[in-house]
């Protein structure tokens, strides 16, 4: 058989069994159905379907809302009659019914009974006993329900999973994903009996990214677009370079699922006609008319979140630094921003530098986009805005060629309490790119406002004494994301933190009176927004001095690190050579660790050439019991210092847990942690970092 003929066999085959595959969807993407209703007076209408145990899905229901005393009423009698039971609207109440003009809509059988229980839907009239249409639920009815469809078969690299759901037909549920990352691998689906090259990428939770190592994960999966489980004969992990499937599981045909709710009666479907969906919570929409780019952001954020869109720093990848985008967010009206990324930091003054994630009217360009439509519905943010293709502010913005391929970037994450964007909690992990002159095409579905997004539980917090240990060592690392900082202090960072003797922001219990020595290694190049934070001591949480108006300035009460110079102008004291802790890889995932030191063992650590800050601290009576170690040109990198008169007190004589009491998994580099115990002495801590001082400083 020749090579052509095979691929017209192929994709014959192809085109046959997505045929087959959409007249199945076609019969059961609604759910199981239960029949059409029987008309008998006020234009009663519309097909009945059940979408799970206890909820019914009515398909273009029609009523003319002129009924007397109208409800949904179900019952367990031959036929419909008053010794029904009440079911509440689509919005859960049990109002009279209003008129409906062919709307789907979603209602639930009440007090714990399912579908099963009953054998009719009516619309009934209660002042007048009669229904005014229904229909009959078969009897033996077996409603949708999710099923298992077993663990991953003929697996390498790794991988292992628990036995793999069907939540309902757009999502999957992966239990106990292992995966070695050590191939760039996707997740994968289509039709046939084996895994093939024929088929679309499944994105996970993160986006359309390669697979990351998993330890035991829990993943939940999205098909993507139209696609559902109906469509599909097995999914897989597959690698697109050698076209070879590392695990997979079988999808039987005509599975008795619940459809997915969201695609049902979800929201957010864009009538621009291009849509790409960037992320399960994220998808961009638009148009390219007289000379502009029109744009559509649509995103389930919270409204202490933001969502970012833009045109990558790099033509041959998709960059932050160098980045052209648009920030939006909603605060009790959608807004909308023109920002240019100069520095991973966010937008800072120092001295004569100026950088960060600012807007272009910040760095003394022109806000080049405009609002249009803004709404926020179900948790869905909509914001649509508008930009030209050719711009006047060419310092910062990006001319627009719609022919050409143009690499993209885009982050959801969350706006700190000046409702400015702190560092992305979701981004573009992998290179994407879009042509907007590109033929018409719809890569999006409705949104799932159903979808629950869970926050991990933070790390147990750490306290440091100053009981045995007059030094301390700051540097700087990794924030730990939820897990970390913003679990352990409510505050959202930049993804940087202070380590104090080598552990993430721990808790310093001083005592009034004593001296302590701290030897700061936060960076002394102002040029190196994102690394250079000289250390202070302060009665506010957050810090950041440096960015604060004159107002909030005398506000603040200064204990440490900070005077007036001979111009009277505010100068930080304690700064000094970098020190720096980096993940190993970019496969590391804070969430993915049960506590601090447990992640600190997948930490890299290095220094530049140069002498620590020097900062001496003597508490005194005249301080609050609670004040903060932060960094002088950034908020919230440090956390609490709790002073006491005695360490006897019981109330701070507390087990205070320390880097030496850390699980034994803590890898080589966490040993070479400066001061990693309150039970180093000062000396040994000074000697360390003068030896500290010969490692040269690598990927900072």
């Amino acid at each position: 058989m020749t090579p052509p003929l095979v691929s017209i066999l192929l994709a014959f085959a192809f085109v046959h069994c997505l045929i087959f595959a959409n007249h199945v969807r076609g019969e059961q993407s609604f759910g199981r159905k239960i029949g059409t209703f029987q008309q008998k007076s006020h234009q009663v209408r519309g097909e009945v379907y059940a979408v799970n145990a206890t909820t019914f899905l009515l398909k273009n229901f029609m009523y003319d809302g002129m009924g007397t005393d109208t409800f949904f009423f179900v019952g367990a009698s031959k036929e419909p009659s008053e010794r029904g039971t009440l079911v509440p609207d689509e919005t859960h109440k049990t109002n009279l019914l209003r008129q409906y003009m062919g709307e789907d809509l979603l209602i639930t059988v009440p007090d714990d009974k399912t579908i099963a229980d009953f054998k009719w839907l009516a619309v009934w009239d209660v002042s007048e006993q009669k229904s005014y249409g229904d229909v009959q639920i078969p009897g033996q009815f077996d409603p949708p329900k999710q099923q298992i469809l077993g663990a991953f078969l003929q697996t390498y690299h790794g991988i292992k999973s628990g036995d793999i759901k069907v939540i309902d037909a757009k999502t999957l549920k992966i239990p106990d994903f292992v995966f070695d990352g050590a191939a760039d691998a996707i997740f994968w689906a289509g039709i046939g009996q084996v895994p093939s090259s024929h088929g679309l990428q499944v994105p996970t939770e993160t986006g359309y990214d390669k697979l990351n190592r998993y330890t035991g994960q829990i993943l939940t999966l999205r098909l993507p677009g139209e696609t559902t489980v109906l469509d599909i004969d097995w999914l897989c992990v597959w690698d697109p370079t050698y076209s070879q499937s590392y695990g997979y599981v079988l999808v039987p045909a005509n599975l008795n699922i619940p459809p997915s709710l969201g695609s049902l009666v979800g929201i957010g479907y864009s009538r621009l006609p291009n849509c790409e969906r960037l992320h399960q919570r994220l998808q961009v929409s638009w148009e390219v008319f007289g000379g502009y780019l029109t744009i559509q952001l649509a995103g389930l954020i919270d409204e202490d979140e933001y969502m970012a869109f833009g045109y990558s720093g790099s033509n041959n990848a998709s960059t932050m630094i160098g980045a052209d985008v648009a920030i939006a967010w909603w605060d009790g009206l959608g807004k909308v921003e023109d920002y240019y990324i100069t520095a991973k930091a966010p937008c800072s003054t120092i001295g004569t530098v100026k950088g960060g994630v600012c807007t272009d009217a910040m760095l003394g360009g022109i806000n080049d986009v405009q609002a249009l439509e803004t709404k926020r519905e179900n948790g869905l943010t909509i914001i649509s805005y508008q930009r030209p293709l050719k711009t006047t502010d060419v310092s910062f913005d990006r001319m627009i060629v719609p022919e050409e391929l143009i690499y993209i970037v885009w982050a959801i994450g969350p706006l700190d309490t000046q409702r400015q964007p702190s560092k992305h909690s979701l981004y573009s992990r992998s290179d994407r790119s879009l042509r907007f002159s590109r033929p018409n095409e719809k890569n999006c579905d409705k949104f799932d406002t159903g979808v629950v997004r869970n926050r991990p539980t933070p790390w147990p917090g750490i306290k440091l004494s100053g009981e045995n240990s007059r030094s301390f060592v700051a540097q700087i690392g990794p924030s730990g994301g939820a897990k970390g900082y913003e679990g352990l202090t409510g505050f959202h960072s930049w993804g940087l933190a202070w380590y104090i003797n080598g552990t993430l922001i721990p808790e310093l219990v001083l005592k009034r009176g004593i001296t302590y020595t701290f030897y700061v290694q936060g960076g002394k190049n102002p040029e190196n927004l994102e690394y250079y934070h000289p250390f202070y001591i302060t009665s506010e949480p957050e810090g950041g001095f440096a960015q604060k108006k004159e107002a909030d300035r005398i506000r603040a009460r200064i204990f440490a690190g900070v005077r007036r110079g001979r111009t009277n102008e505010y100068e930080a004291t304690a700064l000094g050579a970098l020190c720096v802790w980096k993940e190993i890889t970019n496969n590391v995932k804070p969430e993915d660790y049960g506590n601090f030191f447990a992640y600190k063992g997948q930490l890299g650590y290095a220094c530049e050439s140069g002498q620590p800050g020097i900062l001496e601290f003597t508490p005194d009576a005249s301080m609050p019991d609670t004040i903060y170690y932060q960094s002088y040109t950034q908020r919230n990198l440090g956390w609490k210092i709790t002073l006491v008169d005695s360490f006897d007190d019981p109330l701070t004589h507390q087990k205070l847990q320390s880097p030496a009491e850390a699980p034994s998994n803590v890898d080589s580099n966490s040993n070479r942690a400066a001061g990693r115990t309150s039970r180093f002495s000062a000396v040994l801590i000074s000697v360390f970092l003068v030896l500290q001082c010969h490692f040269r400083l690598r990927g900072v």
